[in-house]
């Protein structure tokens, strides 16, 4: 019976033991819940208080009777905008993309010409990187129509480089810094050639190629420029060159030779004057005064006869400014709607209003596969829009191609589109901005009517593939390889065994082929024959101005003419033209990401400036990396510099 006792009392202690435990675990399993579900109610509280925040944040543009309109471009004039990385342009603090989209400048400076509390322009072009005639004389010609209204426009930098000049060279007067100056760089195309670099590390580049003069793969053949690609671009930079001359002595009424001896004879003009740059620039009639930077508002006032007071955003000692940028947000929902001008050789018209579906093409036209469906999308997005704009019900479809091509599976898509638009009877219409090369033209040549520019580059009615191989890169450092095939002479593309003679001999035939289709698909589209496409083909590139006369345009004219022969076509009297997105907005562009902009703090200048110039880098190297080796191109490299 005491042995029993004796067992159970431990057992007892045990039990109580245990349970306190259980007791002490289960108020700290209390405690925490109650932290984690504090915290957690805390975090959403404070992202409820910070949403309210960042959205009650007062961002409103306010335009007062007498506001200044400010025209500041970034580096670089493009026909649609890249959406913006958000995240990357919190890093570098500033819009990673650098871009002004020109529709939307010409569409904001035609209304403010419109507006009355809108009483001048003020152009800052010390931004811009640089930019094609093209874009320069779109925007111009709303700066003209801005100033015809009776309102005033002043440029000012504290230098001026050639597209910044032709740019300012449209407004009213031209202002520059005492200190200041006037340089023209002409036009020039420099490339970088890899061959000796490839020789050394013994890697073989295989180039396919039908024409030419289809530069993209000199690099990796050569040491220099080829002497018939060079004989090419020679009259192409001469009527770019005299183009620009002319639009600068136009619109500041000089002789063309003095605009030309400035820019070829500077340092001459220097020397026997005995002046600065400024004070040449001034005689010669390129500027009209000489103002500092810190007088610039004052001169502007007095100019303007500005008396308004009023106070908004953009106030700097009580002149009203505003930006383009604000501006447009003002009018971003107003509707692009014009009427086409009477004439008497037009036919009646059947309808009277309708839709105009804008479609850019902007970029590098290149492929990419859904691994689910197994479509093929472009990255342009042309052919999701051209859809869209089928639902849309689109009355006619203007292509804006800015593009110097990319693959020939990308660009036939496009173009097998647009042949399926063409067959439900609705126009479709051309316009060649800044480049429509190679893919770009591809795309283009089977519409139902092609514009383009004297300065715009086309043609380029080529294609090309190359790959590179290592065996001998390899059996430097010892590396071989052996096996055993199955049969002899397959298609085997291995880049480390080395290209076989049946792999150059079926990758040379699928270029070839391809070329031949591309002489076709321009054959049928201009109704020429293939023998005279093949003499103005071979990947050699044309300004417009060119290509009319050798038939691969219908016009010359710039957007607008554009849009009002499409409409004609359509049978319209009054139509709106409805841009669609190069590329759908990515979730990082919501408005959360720009409101995050304006509250968030900046990371170190010195860092800023460290991710700016990998940017760049990687901007330049970008063409480059694109190339993916086998692919088929219909592109040219070359075009985007002109």
């Amino acid at each position: 019976m005491n042995a029993t006792n004796e067992t159970t009392v431990p057992s007892t202690k045990k039990t109580g033991c245990l349970r306190i435990l259980k007791q002490i675990f289960h108020w700290i399993g209390r405690v925490f819940r109650f932290i984690r579900i504090s915290i957690a109610n805390l975090l959403v509280i404070l992202l409820i208080v910070f949403l309210i925040f960042v959205f009650t944040l007062d961002d409103s543009v306010n335009v007062t009777k007498g506001s200044i309109l400010v025209f500041t471009p970034k580096a670089n004039l493009v026909e649609q905008t890249t959406p913006p990385n958000r995240m990357l342009e919190l890093l570098l603090d500033e819009n990673a993309s650098n871009e002004t989209n020109v529709h939307q400048v010409v569409k904001v400076l035609r209304h403010a010409a419109q507006d009355p509390r809108i009483a001048s322009l003020l152009i800052q072009p010390q931004s811009l990187a640089g930019a094609s005639m093209v874009h320069l004389e779109m925007i111009g010609s709303a700066i003209r129509e801005f100033s015809a209204a009776g309102k005033h426009v002043i440029a000012y930098a504290n230098e001026y480089t050639q597209s910044q000049y032709v740019l300012a060279s449209y407004a009213d007067e031209v202002w520059l810094d005492p200190m200041g100056s006037v340089y023209f760089s002409g036009f020039s195309f420099n490339d970088i050639y890899f061959k000796q670099l490839l020789d050394k590390l013994q890697i073989n580049v295989h180039v396919f190629r039908s024409g030419i003069y289809k530069s993209a793969v000199e690099p990796f053949m050569q040491d220099s420029m080829s002497d018939v690609v060079r004989e090419s671009y020679i009259p192409i930079v001469g009527q770019l060159w005299s183009s620009l001359v002319e639009k600068i002595a136009e619109n500041r009424s000089m002789q063309f030779q003095d605009v030309e001896n400035f820019a070829t004879d500077i340092h001459g003009l220097l020397q026997e004057s005995n002046k600065g740059a400024a004070e040449l620039a001034l005689d010669l009639g390129l500027v009209d005064e000489l103002v500092n930077v810190s007088d610039v508002k004052t001169r502007i006032s007095t100019k303007t006869s500005t008396s308004n007071n009023s106070s908004n955003r953009l106030t700097i000692n009580d002149i009203p400014f505003v930006s383009v940028l604000d501006y447009n947000t003002l009018i971003i929902e107003e509707r692009d709607r014009r009427n086409v001008s009477e004439s008497e050789d037009s036919n009646p018209p059947s309808r009277k209003f309708g839709k105009i579906a804008v479609i850019p093409v902007e970029g590098t036209i290149l492929h990419s596969f859904d691994q689910e469906s197994g479509l093929i999308f472009d990255t342009t997005n042309a052919i999701n829009n051209l859809e869209q704009a089928l639902e849309d019900g689109a009355e006619a479809v203007i292509l804006r191609v800015n593009s110097p091509g990319g693959t020939v599976l990308a660009s036939e898509e496009i173009r097998q589109k647009i042949a399926a638009v063409r067959e439900r009877e609705i126009p479709v219409v051309a316009s060649m901005s800044r480049v429509a090369a190679s893919g770009g033209y591809w795309i283009a040549a089977e519409t139902d009517y092609i514009f383009a520019e004297k300065s715009t580059i086309t043609g380029s009615i080529g294609v090309f593939s190359f790959i590179p191989s290592f065996e001998d890169t390899l059996a430097k450092v010892g590396v071989s390889t052996d096996g055993v095939d199955a049969i002899d002479g397959g298609f085997t593309l291995d880049s480390i065994r080395g290209i076989s003679e049946t792999d150059q001999v079926i990758l040379q035939a699928s270029v070839d082929n391809f070329y031949l289709a591309f002489l076709e698909l321009v054959s049928n589209g201009r109704d020429i024959s293939i023998e005279t496409v093949d003499a103005i083909a071979g990947g050699r590139i044309w300004t417009g101005l060119q290509a009319k006369e050798n038939g691969l345009v219908d016009e010359l004219g710039n957007f607008d003419e554009a849009a009002e022969t499409t409409a004609k076509m359509a049978g319209l009297t009054r139509f709106e033209l409805v841009f669609y997105d190069a590329e759908p907005a990515s979730l990082i562009s919501n408005p959360i990401f720009a409101k995050l902009e304006e509250v968030l703090p900046t990371i170190n200048p010195s860092d800023v400036l460290l991710l700016q110039n990998v940017y760049s880098i990687y901007q330049e190297m970008k063409k480059y990396i694109n190339f993916e080796p086998r692919t088929v191109y219909a592109y040219c490299e070359t075009c985007d510099y002109f």
